[in-house]
C-alpha cells in the first residue's frame, strides 16, 4: 500500500472523532502517532545491536507495548492511546 493512502485511510478513521476538530490537528496527530512507530523500530534495533542499551520511553508508553494490543485495535481507542502517550512523555 503506497503511503498516500495510507495516510488517507488513517485521516478518515481520524474525521470519527468528534473531539479532534480539523484536518490541522489530525495531521499533528498523525505526525505523533509516525513519530512514536518510528522511535520504536529505532529502539528495537538498538536493543539488539547495542549491549545494555535500554528505551529512554518507558514500557507502558512504548509503541509495541499498547499498538499491538488487540483489545486496543479501534482506530478511535488507537488514536486516544496516541494522545497519552504524547501527553505523558512531553
Amino acid at each position: 500500500m503506497i503511503v498516500r493512502t495510507t495516510v488517507k485511510s488513517i485521516q478518515d478513521i481520524m474525521r470519527q472523532d468528534v473531539g479532534v476538530d480539523g484536518d490541522a490537528q489530525r495531521i499533528s496527530q498523525l505526525c505523533w502517532m509516525f513519530f512514536l512507530k518510528i522511535i520504536d523500530d529505532q529502539d528495537q534495533e538498538l536493543e539488539l545491536t547495542r549491549d545494555g542499551y535500554h528505551s529512554p520511553i518507558p514500557d507502558k508508553l512504548q509503541w509495541r507495548n499498547w499498538a499491538a494490543d488487540p483489545e486496543l485495535s479501534h482506530p478511535l481507542v488507537f488514536q486516544t492511546n496516541a494522545k497519552v502517550c504524547v501527553n505523558a512523555l512531553f
